[in-house]
Order: structure tokens, then sequence, then C-alpha cells
């Protein structure tokens, strides 16, 4: 379930998902700091489900369009069923979408809604450049995912925050957005280039949650995000999971 812990500034604390990242500071962080750290799993690879870390599923459009790659349609269908069913189910389910071109986007929503239902997970709508609030609300989704192009997603994101209760931002990987989406009240975000990038980039999203979330100060928060984000440590994950396990019914 989704942390609804106040956020600094009276909101509730954004679920922030390193993509399926496995570094360990991603375990690490996840024990520190319960509901700010999760996973977005994609079908292009198949994850082990952690206790300790919240997960949604994608559905790999973005990564396929950009790429000049059809729609894996059985792909994405094994990738659901997957994890449908698990104890430790999926927060949510992005629906397929048509990147950048929200009429497609509807178009893909009517067909694949319906078959998508029978898994009873929330359905996510990536809405695409051109959407607005008004057509997705007569779609009824049950999560909004901002996609779209790079300027349309920040140029609209407070209209769909304003807009639904429910709402993920995907392709965030600058510290610099986090306070911003959390003020909005966002519930979550994702981003695959946090470990990708230099230093700075990681030592912000430590800096971020030791802001908000207390626990550390600020500089060791960041200290050891540094020095620890090219090795691994097992006994980061065999911590948190002897912690964790025994709650699992």
């Amino acid at each position: 379930m989704h942390n609804s812990r106040a956020a600094a500034g009276g909101g509730r604390l954004m679920l922030i998902m390193p993509a399926n990242q496995t570094n360990e500071l991603v375990h690490l962080w996840a024990g520190r700091w319960p509901g700010s750290i999760g996973h977005l799993y994609t079908p292009a690879r198949k994850e082990r489900v952690r206790p300790w870390l919240p997960y949604a599923l994608d559905n790999g459009r973005y990564a396929e369009a950009t790429k000049g790659r059809p729609f894996d349609e059985a792909g994405f269908m094994a990738h659901v069923e997957r994890y449908a069913w698990l104890e430790q189910r999926p927060l949510w389910l992005v629906v397929p979408d048509v990147p950048f071109d929200g009429e497609e986007t509807v178009r893909w929503w009517d067909i694949w809604a319906p078959k998508l239902r029978q898994f009873s997970l929330p359905l996510a709508l990536a809405v695409q450049d051109g959407m607005t609030p008004a057509t997705v609300s007569a779609l009824s989704p049950d999560m909004v995912f901002v996609g779209g192009s790079t300027e349309w997603k920040w140029a609209t994101v407070s209209e769909w925050a304003q807009a639904f209760p429910r709402v993920h931002v995907g392709r965030v990987n600058s510290p610099e957005k986090l306070p911003y989406l959390e003020s909005l009240g966002v519930e979550s975000c994702d981003g695959s280039g946090w470990f990708r990038g230099k230093s700075p980039q990681i030592a912000g999203l430590a800096s971020f949650l030791a802001g908000t979330r207390g626990v550390l100060s600020v500089g060791e928060a960041v200290a050891e995000a540094v020095s620890t984000r090219f090795h691994s440590n097992y006994s980061i994950q065999t911590t948190i999971h002897e912690r964790t396990e025994p709650n699992q019914a």
C-alpha cells in the first residue's frame, strides 16, 4: 500500500521509483524510508518482488516507440499475468498507450482497459500530448500517468495534479523536480536515470529524502549515497529482508 504519511508541506509523501534499479542504495532507502522508494517493472525484464519495495507495472510502450519497435502484445500480457495475482500485488498497471499521441492513446484505452479489468488492478492512463483533464475524466481511469513529450509534461503536470486524486509522473530524473511534484500532491514518479548520471544526481535524491523524511542529516545521506553508489553489499538486503519477512502472511 502506498504511504499516506504527510510530507513537510502538509501533503502526502511521494513514492519515488528508480525504475527497476537494483543498486543496494534502493534497498537501503526502502527500509529506512518506507513508502518513499519503490519499483516500476517493465515487460523487458523479469524482476523478483521484494516485500519492502512497493511496485507498479509499466507497459513498455515508451521504450518500444522511441526505438521504433511494434507493441509486443504477448510479452505485455505475460508481464501482467506474472505479477497480477501474487500475494504482494502491483499498486497499479499502465494500460497500453501510443506515446506522444493523445488521440490514438484514447483509442487504445477503449480497446485495452476492458480487457485488463479482469486482473482487478487499478488501471493507469498514460496521458499524452493533446489530452486534457476533461477528456480523460470521461474515460474514468483509476490513475493518471503523466507521459507525453518532456515540454508538454512539465507544462501540464500541475493541471493533472489538481484535477485527479491519483497522479504518477514518468521520466523524472532531476532532484530539482522532486520538491515541486511532492508539493503538488503527486502520488508517485519514476525515472531510469538516477544511477546512470554523475554523483550530484544520486546525491540530490539522497538529499531530498533526508531533508523531507528525516532520520539522517542531509550531509550524512549524501556522503552515504556517493560512497556506496558503485558498491554491492548483500547485508543491506539481508537486514531489510529479516526485518520485513516475518510480517508477510
